[in-house]
């Protein structure tokens, strides 16, 4: 049940209505008359809520205080269709209630209407008025009792001589419009059947000029009411972000449905959206408003009377799919990049960071909200955070956004810088993302690498500082910034350039000479595990001594199959200062050959030539700490390899 309300019109109040209720559609409509003549004044009131409506409509001296008088009354009765209208009769013909009443002369029509039953109910019941029209379900007039005579009115003090009323009771299946006119407007009743209430206020306006009393409309078109326990389970379901469907099993009795709408639940006021005459029909696509929630509500049609309402729904926000957000990665200025998964019914995003993945309360900002599916943080912003994203839908889902992605963690520092060119004059690597500027760590021969000189560079790459010294490098997002920083790389260790002799006129390549920054270990072919072959039969393959002499004895091939992961084994070959050719690792199944020699120490020559058929001729400084064995592949012994004794 809802709230009870009241309406007035008349004099001094409201003149003119339109509305719905649990009843119907209604409308009143008063207009004064003429202020010349001696007028005869009236007034509707009325009381409802979602089961009940009593109203009155009266004319005469007191009109106003008469209706309202008359529609309390109703109200208070419990089961007025028992004795009806003799409960009214009897307490208008009481005299004692009415002595300090200051009324007049009045003539009245009242009625009740009574939906807690199925196919409900309506009183009528009138005095000295003939404007009283009743339409059944097919728009045929209802016949009434309309004969009146000169002396039905009522006063305070006309008592037990009270005139016996007119009345009419019968189910609301039966009627489908009721029209109630004062007594200067019932010539219109005859018209109804072909009239709308639109045009019954036009016709009612049409007589005001000239009217020698008051003109008062109250015209209500009703809603069936339930005649059958039954009811139907309604689904509210969106097809896209701006349509949603409502749809529902058949009731088998039903002949149509009517599809309403309420700001609220309670469905005080309800709105006609459709009214479907076809019982197969169990489907109705609507654009719900997308300010605020509406409720719906289907009602099954069975013949003059319907079943009972369906349980209201509402269009619930859009769910929204949640978004993928990718690893965060670091661009060139330096700033964070975090892209994600873009949702076809979003209309933004918001991006979320925390210090861990709990994302705990208190803890967390949003640092983004937008409309891509992407966004660009500032280089301040602090590495290894954690980052989430949802979908938002401003429209159809405004307090609804989506779930919130996985978290994902930003990176904790930046990657190790790459050389991808070493001279004795320059050393370069490949640009890292994020990083701002460089920190280049130069340490001479007799100085441990903490001790060494350090330099800065916002470029990748520097030039070599002419003597002998090893070099590192580490990225950073900004100078004096080492949170996030980047590990130092491998040491490279440049010597200056060393001109070999040459022989018959053949000049030897100089060789730019870098320190292994891993070893190479075999990996197994087939299923018998690691393997290096050595060749059945010596091969010959001239060697530079090193004061020039080709050595024609021969070598022992070792076979590198592939490098463990993570290592990698450069070597450097610079034929000449304008033309440096990098070999930043050896590849899988490369071949080459060396030669021991004693009175070098670390160093040991290269000839030969990679997978892919790159020439490598050179010399390669061994760091101390270098594994010999697992140079030449974890299964060749250089022991056993012939020793150049040059």
């Amino acid at each position: 049940m809802t709230a009870t309300r009241r309406d007035s019109i008349g004099p001094d109040v409201e003149t003119r209505k339109q509305a719905r209720n649990a009843h119907g559609r209604w409308s009143a409509l008063y207009l004064r008359a003429d202020v010349s003549a001696e007028a005869a004044r009236a007034a509707f009131f009325g009381v409802h809520d979602s089961e009940r409506w009593t109203f009155a409509l009266a004319e005469g001296e007191g009109a106003r205080l008469m209706a309202e008088c008359l529609a309390e009354f109703l109200w208070t009765l419990h089961e007025p269709e028992t004795d009806w209208p003799g409960a009214l009769h009897a307490w208008l013909a009481d005299t004692g209630q009415w002595q300090d009443i200051g009324a007049g002369a009045v003539r009245f029509v009242c009625g009740r209407i009574d939906r807690r039953t199925f196919g409900g109910a309506l009183s009528l019941a009138w005095l000295g008025m003939r404007g009283v029209g009743l339409l059944g379900p097919q728009g045929a007039a209802i016949p009434l009792d309309r004969a009146t005579a000169a002396d039905e009115v009522w006063t305070p003090q006309v008592g037990e001589d009270l005139p016996a009323l007119h009345s009419h009771t019968s189910p609301l299946t039966d009627v489908r419009r009721l029209v109630v006119l004062t007594r200067g407007a019932e010539s219109l009743i005859r018209d109804l059947p072909d009239m709308t209430p639109s045009e019954m206020a036009l016709a009612l306006e049409s007589l005001a000029d000239g009217a020698g009393a008051d003109l008062l409309l109250f015209d209500l078109t009703l809603d069936r009411v339930p005649v059958s326990e039954e009811t139907v389970r309604v689904v509210c379901r969106w097809t896209d972000p701006a349509l949603c469907e409502l749809e529902w099993e058949p009731l088998p009795q039903a002949t149509g449905y009517r599809v309403e709408w309420s700001p609220g639940p309670d469905f005080a006021e309800p709105e006609l959206v459709a009214e479907m005459m076809d019982g197969r029909q169990v489907r109705y696509r609507l654009a719900p408003p997308v300010d605020h929630a509406r409720y719906y509500r289907v009602v099954p049609l069975i013949g003059n009377g319907t079943a009972a309402p369906s349980e209201p729904v509402t269009a619930l926000p859009l769910t929204l799919p949640v978004p993928v957000l990718g690893a965060p990665r670091w661009v060139n200025d330096g700033a964070l990049r975090l892209r994600w998964t873009p949702v076809p019914v979003a209309t933004g995003y918001e991006v979320e960071t925390a210090p861990t993945e709990d994302f705990e309360e208190g803890e967390t900002r949003i640092v983004y909200r937008g409309e891509r599916p992407e966004v660009t943080l500032p280089s301040s912003t602090p590495p290894g955070r954690y980052y989430r994203v949802r979908a938002l839908n401003a429209l159809y889902a405004p307090d609804a956004p989506s779930a919130w992605s996985e978290p994902v963690r930003g990176p904790g520092r930046l990657m190790t810088p790459v050389f991808t060119q070493v001279t004795s004059r320059y050393l370069a690597w490949e640009r890292v993302p994020g990083a701002g500027v460089y920190e280049v760590r130069v340490t001479p021969p007799d100085r441990d690498p903490e001790q060494g000189d350090e330099l800065f560079t916002e470029e990748p790459s520097i030039a070599a500082s002419g003597e002998a010294a090893t070099y590192q490098v580490r990225a950073l997002r900004a100078r004096g910034n080492e949170r996030g920083a980047s590990e130092w790389t491998a040491p490279v260790t440049i010597s200056p350039r060393a001109q070999q002799p040459t022989q018959r006129g053949l000049a030897i390549p100089a060789l730019i000479l870098v320190a292994l920054a891993a070893l190479a270990v075999g990996v197994a072919i087939g299923v018998t595990g690691p393997q290096v072959f050595r060749g059945e039969e010596p091969e010959d393959v001239p060697v530079v001594s090193e004061v020039g002499t080709p050595d024609p004895r021969p070598f022992v091939p070792c076979v590198a199959l592939e490098p463990p992961e993570g290592v990698r084994l450069p070597v450097y070959a610079a034929p000449d200062e304008t033309a440096p050719v990098q070999y930043p690792d050896l590849a899988p199944l490369t071949v080459f050959y060396a030669r021991l020699d004693a009175g070098m120490t670390g160093w040991r020559a290269v000839v030969g030539q990679t997978a892919a058929g790159v020439p490598v001729i050179g010399w390669v400084l061994l760091p101390p700490e270098v594994d010999e064995a697992a140079l030449y592949g974890g299964l060749c012994d250089p022991s056993g390899l012939p020793v150049w004794e040059g």
